[in-house]
């Protein structure tokens, strides 16, 4: 046996492909024609979704250990790809080929996808989530768990097999029942107010051509905003898989089937070309459904009877958080965190809840303290960077603050992480720019929110900081414009009408330079009078007469005007001068009598 065989196939079979890699080249590189390190990389390349090269380089394998699994596995592989193209003679050729060098039986092995879905009262959005799968799935399975619409009967009219469930308060329970009616061969997991994108059927019709995998994690995004193109929470999860005996659901509340797949030693895949999107954390459905409640109670009762389960301890956290039950959620992240005995996904989003939660209650320094413990124990980057930056501006360390955000600009939003997607497209941007407009630095301030209003013109958050921007400039009535569109959304609707009554509070001195730059244009003229006297600013109503005088010919009407603003400020031998010079200017303007 090749010494660096063991090592290979350990590499293999935990799915580190680049260090596989590099194992079998640098042992092909000392001898050429082993047919085991040739087996274990034709493996490789079957893992890697390139069965082709697999092919061919399987007469190279002759004699080899895994000789027969490989060859297992290329025909499964062409028997899948058979079915989908019962016509392409050299498919069926090479899966002959194969099937007569396999002894074992194909078993549970084809292409027939049964979407499975748990339902209850959504008539509003499961005819938009069935019509996604058309042309995708053979057979769609429905359990309802005691719907009081017409959810059934939407199901039905588009072909579902229909399925009962008494409600248990059991996710996984309901799930593994809409699972037993299933008969496909892989199953796709979807729910009903979820969609699949465009390119779906596609991927999926390559994907399950690949039995070698027992599962692919596709990603998800949580819409987390009412309007479109708003927030998005973007994760991945185990969606399709086979459906084998011993696979099935397990966790009450955020279930999960990737436990059993990996009980029976399949490896699993990522499934890009598309993606499902969530509509059912929108804050609208969330509070009509009454949501985070029934999941933090029955999140309880889960960390209740497994304490040290840090996935779930993690949800419970993420769940209290959203309801600002701050310093439970801090303990329930610090818990998950303690008890994460491998590097997980969510574990920089349970770093995240703590910062979070610690600057809720107004505990900024130990926050800080959090980020740096993040990134000792290397969960540093994007999202750190961020909480790091918003942290620091909030406690006035602005200098501080615009060095951490322009770290956290520096990084790239990879396809494994999972979080809140809008702060690598546009709250970093945000707060950079808010940071910008407190260090005084307002023109590229302007130009960096600018930019995230090209990106989306209705974030509400950008929206409120241009208003901020705009205000800090002395633009009121502008600021004034921004404010109003900021209010609109809830989250800035509060701070957007204080910005509003500032401004109203204030003279906007950009009418003066503009109407310095157009001497000819009354409004102008008007708005820059209008503005100081709606602030009460008399120095800047007076001046506003002073300037118009210096460039125009000033007629009795405004002469008659000025004398009126000198008369309530109390300057009486002024302000007859200007009622005497609008009636020399015009004997006939009552007005001034």
């Amino acid at each position: 046996m090749h010494p660096a065989l063991t090592e290979i196939q350990a590499a293999i079979t935990g799915l580190r492909a680049e260090e596989a890699h590099s194992l079998i080249e640098n042992a092909l590189a000392r001898d050429p024609r082993d047919a085991d390190i040739l087996c274990e990389k034709a493996i490789l390349l079957c893992y890697l979704q390139k069965e082709v090269e697999a092919i061919t380089l399987y007469p190279r394998t002759k004699g080899a250990d895994r000789q027969q699994f490989l060859a297992e596995v290329l025909r499964d592989h062409l028997y899948c790809r058979h079915q989908q193209e019962p016509r392409n003679a050299e498919v069926r050729k090479q899966f002959e080929r194969f099937a007569s060098l396999v002894e074992k039986p194909l078993d549970h092995v084809g292409t027939k996808l049964s979407a499975i879905l748990i339902v209850k009262n959504e008539s509003d959005c499961l005819a938009d989530c069935l019509r996604s799968l058309d042309g995708i799935v053979d057979e769609i399975v429905v359990v309802d768990t005691g719907s009081t619409d017409n959810t059934v009967e939407i199901a039905e009219s588009y072909g579902a097999t229909i399925g009962h469930f008494e409600w248990c308060n059991d996710f996984a329970a309901a799930r593994n029942a809409s699972l037993s009616l299933a008969t496909g061969d892989w199953a796709l997991w979807i729910d009903a107010d979820e969609m699949l994108t465009e390119g779906a059927g596609q991927a999926i019709r390559r994907a399950v051509c690949r039995p070698q995998f027992g599962a692919y994690y596709v990603d998800i995004v949580n819409f987390t905003d009412d309007r479109i193109g708003g927030d998005e929470f973007v994760h991945n999860a185990v969606r399709l898989f086979r459906n084998l005996p011993g696979v099935e659901f397990t966790e009450p509340i955020h279930e999960q089937v990737i436990q059993s797949i990996h009980a029976l030693g399949l490896p699993w895949a990522r499934l890009e070309g598309f993606k499902f999107l969530h509509s059912g954390y929108r804050p609208s459905v969330v509070d009509a459904k009454g949501k985070n409640d029934r999941t933090i109670s029955m999140l309880r009762d889960v960390v209740a009877d497994h304490p040290e389960d840090s996935f779930q301890l993690f949800n419970l956290a993420n769940a209290l958080l959203v309801d600002k039950e701050y310093q439970e959620a801090i303990i329930y992240a610090e818990k998950s965190l303690k008890f994460a005995t491998q590097k997980l996904d969510y574990i920089p989003l349970a770093y995240q809840i703590w910062q979070n939660g610690l600057m809720g209650l107004g505990r900024h320094a130990e926050a800080l303290a959090i980020c740096d413990r993040a990134e000792e124990s290397g969960y540093g980057g994007l999202l750190n960077e961020f909480e790091r930056a918003s942290c620091l501006f909030s406690t006035g360390q602005t200098e501080s603050a615009l060095l951490a955000i322009d770290r956290c600009i520096q990084f790239e939003w990879e396809k494994t992480f999972v979080g809140d997607r809008s702060i690598a497209d546009s709250k970093r941007f945000v707060v950079r720019a808010q940071i910008l407009a407190q260090l005084g630095r307002l023109a590229e301030a302007n130009i960096a929110i600018d930019g995230v209003l090209r990106h989306d013109g209705e974030d509400c958050h950008a929206l409120f900081v241009k208003a901020w921007i705009v205000e800090k400039s002395g633009r009121y009535a502008e600021a004034t414009q921004f404010y109003q569109q900021a209010s609109r959304f809830p989250a800035t609707h509060m701070e957007s009408c204080k910005g509003i009554e500032r401004c109203q509070a204030q003279p906007d001195i950009s009418f003066k330079a503009q109407f310095l730059e157009d001497p000819g244009n009354d409004e102008l003229w008007l708005a820059w009078l209008e503005s100081a006297l709606k602030a009460g600013d008399a120095a800047g109503t007076l001046d506003s007469f002073q300037t118009f005088a210096t460039v125009r010919t000033i007629d009795a009407e405004r002469l008659t005007d000025w004398g009126r603003v000198l008369f309530d400020l109390g300057k009486f031998e002024e302000a007859l001068e200007k009622f005497q010079a609008s009636i020399d200017a015009d004997p006939t303007y009552a007005n001034a009598y």
